[in-house]
């Protein structure tokens, strides 16, 4: 049971504080009281992508800017501990939170565009059953049972792609490939290990770097080279200008392997191309295959 607090600030405060104590079920309740009183505090303090809905609000609390200052202010309690975040972020994804609040939104989108007083006061009573504690506590089961079962060492989303390197034959050869492929500069380059450079992408790196002939050794135990450093492995890179780069491609005397301008075959990558209607496939100096894919 939660004592009656309409103020986010308070809700989120007492849930931490409940959480501190072991009161699993008061941190929850105290939780989903405060997603409908803000609907920002949350993603913003475990570093979510969100924007304005636009929705009725009942007050300057519920909009963006009190969930920058709740953050500015308490944020760094609740990441004191990677286990206060993660329960945050574990009650904030439940399959019934999700679903109760966006129901919420469609609740808070229609009383934003009531036609007269009456609906809108209807739409004000529906809101309040939405929001009533006793409702809350009510239906509190199956979060409590899915959080008691979760195992709370496992990462909790997946990961982000950082960085792709490869090896190469020859690193001047595959360096100067991609430059003209891709019309990018390496951002760093660097001698050690036969070489190496570094290519910035949209959202990960990707790394050339020559064989290493000076170890003997085999830590990882991945077996002997192959002749060609590419088998088993494509690199497929989305674009935006499939035809600049296809005619770049061409102006560089760069072999096209395979392609589809009209978009009437899948990628090379198979099944994987459902989202792609166009390409083009080449293939760098140690072998390995690049097929430039058109995304929409």
């Amino acid at each position: 049971m939660i004592a009656r607090k309409d103020n986010p600030a308070d809700l989120f405060n007492s849930a931490l504080e409940a959480f501190a104590a072991g009161e699993l079920e008061v941190a929850v309740a105290c939780l989903r009281a405060a997603f409908f009183e803000n609907l920002y505090i949350a993603p913003h303090l475990i570093g979510e992508d969100y924007f304005q809905q636009e929705i009725w609000y009942p007050g300057d609390d519920a909009g963006l800017g009190a969930a920058s200052e709740y953050a500015d202010r308490f944020g760094g309690l609740w990441k004191e501990s990677r286990r206060t975040i993660r329960f945050l972020e574990y009650v904030w994804s439940d399959p019934l939170v999700r679903r109760e609040l966006e129901n919420f939104i469609n609740l808070s989108r229609a009383l934003l565009r009531a036609p007269d007083e009456r609906a809108r006061n209807e739409l004000l009573d529906e809101r309040l059953r939405y929001t009533d504690r006793g409702r809350i506590d009510a239906t509190q089961a199956q979060i409590l049972r899915r959080l008691r079962d979760l195992d709370h060492t496992s990462p909790t989303r997946p990961p982000a792609l950082d960085s792709i390197y490869l090896a190469a034959a020859n690193t001047e050869e595959s360096v100067e490939f991609y430059r003209r492929l891709l019309n990018v500069e390496p951002r760093k380059t660097s001698r050690r290990a036969r070489g190496c450079a570094e290519f910035e992408l949209a959202g990960f790196r990707l790394v050339v770097h020559g064989h290493d002939q000076q170890s003997a050794e085999d830590p990882y135990r991945l077996g002997p080279r192959p002749q060609s450093l590419g088998w088993g492995a494509m690199l497929v890179l989305g674009v935006r200008e499939l035809d600049r780069y296809f005619e770049n491609a061409h102006r560089n005397g760069i072999e096209i392997l395979d392609s589809d301008l009209e978009g009437a075959k899948t990628g090379a990558h198979g099944s994987a191309g459902k989202s792609v209607e166009r390409f083009f496939l080449v293939k760098d100096p140690s072998g390995y295959l690049v097929e430039i894919a058109e995304r929409r």
